[in-house]
């Protein structure tokens, strides 16, 4: 086992605070006493549902499963418990797996820690996530702050469609406030019996079928990922009414694909859902999507209708790569598509090498206003993640005053933000704002996790810049819960 890899990965803050939400850190159940990784229920004691049995056999196939997904509740339950909540706390999680056959162990352990109202969940296979391949899954999480709930409101599950029942243990809808965290969608019709899965046009209504040709070898490549978003989005608008909300109303969407080349055929659908004002918007290209073939999958945010706050869209100046907004701002909080990445020449980071050597001057350049700094992009999604240099734009630190990092991910080279803006700021997000906080998290770590502390000044202001692998943090709380908070200084904003 690759003792520096776990090392490393202890440093990452076990949580982010930021407005009324806490932001998890991808866990991958680490025994919290000796820094490894659980590969035996002996590991964890009596924790986690009883075990009235040991057969040597099964345990050695399952067992690490199990002991990896009880050490992660228990982790993010003592976290909770530590700011004065508890599990029912959750909003979100991400399950990233290294090999989907074995998500009914996890689900078997969700049924433990959540027998009732459980996360809405996203589960997709991603592949390795360290060298010796060691461990099966990382969960990342976004939790109601509980001293957010007394302001904001306990967090509460909504019915959704009440035809289409969940696939796994999972709630279909949960809102905190004014915000719904959807789970993320598959095209399985669990409203007939044996749920199945969504082929191709014969499977939805004609009026989904707007891009059928008729013709057997177009539609038989274009059909399936055409007649699954399609089912997918439309079973996100019957969720959203039955809970009070609309697809108008959504904040962003994070798409998982099984094949990127499937892009350009989903973009087509997702526009006609999104003719106006369209949501942020995250793709990425997984190993595995679903239970059944499936081949897409959708999470959105959204807001209530009866809400208070104002949906607000941030337009791209310069274009966009797709149907999207640069960003959408809701109650102090920012949305924002991803991030591309981009080296020199204008093309996107595809190596840690890169980036490696252009960070620290990066960083220097966003904090002292450089207006050259190469941090960013339109966050337009391509078949290839690629975008034309025509439409890219340069994103300031100054778009937006105060943000928390992304409860997202995405691979090297593209970074989602999630920005929370100061309720007392009364500028809009177009103009200036003098001080502001920073904080951003992408998903691995770029310099193989070590901290860097710097030092500035700002003005009067004396600033701590804190690196943690690859995240520059407001609030982090560390593995002993201990919080530290880190400011920013003013930066300039870019004249338009």
């Amino acid at each position: 086992m690759s003792r520096k890899f776990f090392s490393d990965h202890a440093k990452w803050p076990r949580c982010v605070s930021g407005g009324p939400f806490l932001f998890f850190s991808g866990r991958m159940g680490m025994h919290p006493g000796t820094g490894n990784i659980c590969t035996r229920y002996a590991e964890i004691g009596e924790k986690g549902p009883a075990r009235t049995k040991n057969y040597p056999w099964v345990d050695r196939i399952e067992a690490p499963i199990g002991a990896q997904a009880i050490a992660t509740y228990e982790g993010v339950g003592e976290t909770l418990q530590a700011k004065g909540g508890g599990l029912e706390n959750l909003l979100r999680f991400h399950l990233y797996q290294l090999d989907k056959r074995f998500f009914p162990v996890f689900d078997s352990i969700r049924r433990h820690y959540e027998p009732k109202d459980p996360t809405p969940s996203t589960a997709v296979g991603m592949g390795a996530f360290d060298p010796e391949r060691t461990v099966r899954f990382n969960i990342d999480a976004i939790a109601l702050n509980p001293d957010a709930a007394k302001t904001l409101g306990k967090r509460m599950a909504h019915q959704g469609s009440k035809a289409h029942s969940a696939a796994a243990h999972f709630s279909h809808v949960v809102g905190a406030g004014p915000y719904l965290f959807v789970a993320g969608q598959i095209p399985t019709d669990t409203s007939k019996p044996g749920s199945p899965l969504i082929r191709n046009y014969p499977d939805i209504p004609k009026r989904g079928r707007f891009l059928s040709v008729g013709q057997s070898h177009e539609d038989s490549r274009n059909g399936p990922i055409a007649a699954q978003t399609w089912f997918v989005y439309d079973l996100i608008r019957k969720h959203l009414e039955g809970s009070g909300s609309s697809l108008e109303n959504i904040l962003n969407l994070t798409v998982y694909l099984g094949d990127m080349r499937d892009f350009p055929t989903f973009h087509r659908v997702h526009e006609r859902f999104f003719p106006k004002d369209p949501p942020a918007l995250t793709v990425m290209q997984v190993a595995e999507v679903g239970h059944k073939g499936e081949k897409i999958e959708i999470e959105p945010t959204a807001l209530m209708d009866k809400s208070k706050i104002k949906r607000e869209v941030i337009r791209c100046e310069d274009g966009a790569g797709a149907q999207m907004s640069l960003g959408v701002a809701a109650g102090g909080v920012l949305f924002l598509s991803n991030l591309v990445g981009l080296n020199g020449d204008g093309e996107p980071i595809s190596k840690r090498s890169e980036l490696r050597g252009a960070l620290p001057e990066t960083v220097e350049s966003v904090f002292a206003g450089d207006e050259k700094c190469g941090l960013a992009g339109t966050g337009g999604s391509g078949s290839d993640g690629r975008r034309d240099e025509g439409r890219r734009r340069r994103h300031e630190p100054g778009d937006a005053p105060d943000a928390v990092p992304s409860e997202h991910r995405s691979p090297v080279g593209a970074r989602t933000l999630v920005q929370e803006i100061l309720p007392e700021a009364k500028a809009s997000l177009h103009r200036h704002s003098d001080t502001r906080s920073l904080a951003r998290r992408g998903h691995g770590s770029l310099d193989d996790g070590h901290r860097v502390d710097r030092r500035r000044r700002a003005g009067s202001r004396h600033v701590r810049l804190v690196r943690i692998a690859d995240s520059v943090a407001g609030e982090v709380f560390d593995e002993r819960g201990e919080a530290a908070v880190v400011q920013l200084p003013a930066v300039r904003r870019q004249q338009r």
